[in-house]
């Protein structure tokens, strides 16, 4: 149990920066700066991040992607889909297939299996599909750091470095 546990939190934490990092617009703006890959090995996490769009992976496991803004110092942004390798691992099963799935992809598969609990899947995924705005970052070096205000999901701050 302390292992799904570790493995939920690391895809709150996964989901939380998908989240960190847009609002949905046509003409997306993102500090080039911001480019390459991070890495936070305290978590097990590495971010790509190029030109608006991200991916995020843990230990490997492809975890979820989307995509970001960037104005002022603040980041924003929103996940389009988790990874399908990533929602066995917690669900431990085989469920999904290995690729990246959509909001509407998993709800199918979900209420397939459990029509009954159709209103909680929903409030899970309208949490872990929510846009986030305004985290705080800075870039020094090789040191990207992003600070998420206080939330429902996770707050704190969280130090990556270019690999």
């Amino acid at each position: 149990m302390t292992n799904k546990k570790f493995w939920l939190g690391m895809l709150v934490l996964t989901l939380v920066f998908g989240m960190t990092a847009i609002g949905c617009k046509e003409d997306i703006e993102a500090d080039s700066a911001l480019n390459g890959t991070w890495v936070n090995a305290v978590h097990g996490q590495n971010l790509v991040l190029d030109n608006g769009n991200y991916t995020v992976s843990v230990y490997n496991v492809l975890m979820a992607k989307g995509t970001y803004s960037t104005s002022n110092g603040k980041i924003s942004s929103t996940t389009t889909h988790l990874h399908g390798n990533s929602l066995n691992f917690w669900f431990e099963a085989e469920i999904f297939p290995s690729d990246w799935l959509t909001k509407a992809q998993i709800r199918q598969t979900l209420i397939a299996l459990a029509p009954e609990d159709e209103e909680d899947i929903d409030e899970e995924l309208n949490e872990m599909f929510a846009p986030v705005k305004d985290a705080s970052y800075s870039v020094s070096g090789s040191t990207l750091t992003v600070h998420w205000p206080d939330g429902p999901v996770l707050n704190g701050t969280i130090v990556y470095t270019k690999r």
